[in-house]
């Protein structure tokens, strides 16, 4: 079977988890520190706007292992959580709300919110959807030797399009 054609980032950037892109190096990066009950978190971030779409970078180290169970919340997990909402609006409008999910297995949940109480997946073709590359620190997520991961989202301004999100 042949690959799936993917959404085409910029060129010289390749979505795989690994910071080596020289845009993201000249950037401001946000560096956030948490100390949760024991827990050490680190996190180093920054975003780049492209040609092709919008990037988010994510540098996450933590002092426990790093362990996912997609059969639960994802914010029971080690994750990380984005929001866009449309800059004309004020407050929070019936679905005008998206949440990005970005997991360290490299699992990615894109829901729209339905106004209410709950989300509604936005998944399309994979020649527009946005994707997410993940590297792991220290071995692989679910084992003791894994403490951390980083992570490169595309979201391309066709998928963005096609959410109709200006």
């Amino acid at each position: 079977n042949p690959e799936e054609t993917k959404a085409q980032p910029d060129p010289g950037i390749v979505i795989d988890g690994v910071l080596d892109e020289e845009v993201y190096q000249d950037n401001n990066w946000l560096y956030l520190h948490n100390d949760d009950g024991g827990n050490n978190v680190n996190i180093a971030m920054t975003s780049h706007f492209g040609e092709q779409g919008m990037y988010f970078v994510f540098d996450v180290t933590e002092s426990v292992p790093i362990y996912v169970n997609l059969d639960r919340a994802p914010y029971l997990n080690s994750c990380i959580e984005l929001y866009l909402i449309p800059p004309y609006l004020s407050k929070l409008q019936g679905n005008s709300m998206f949440e990005i999910d970005l997991l360290p297995t490299g699992d990615m949940l894109f829901k729209r919110s339905n106004g209410r109480d709950g989300y509604s997946n936005v998944a399309t073709t994979n020649d527009i959807m946005a994707c997410l590359g993940t590297t792991t620190k220290g071995g692989a997520v679910n084992t003791a030797d894994c403490y951390g991961y980083s992570m490169e989202l595309f979201i391309p301004w066709n998928y963005l399009k096609w959410l109709k999100m200006d």
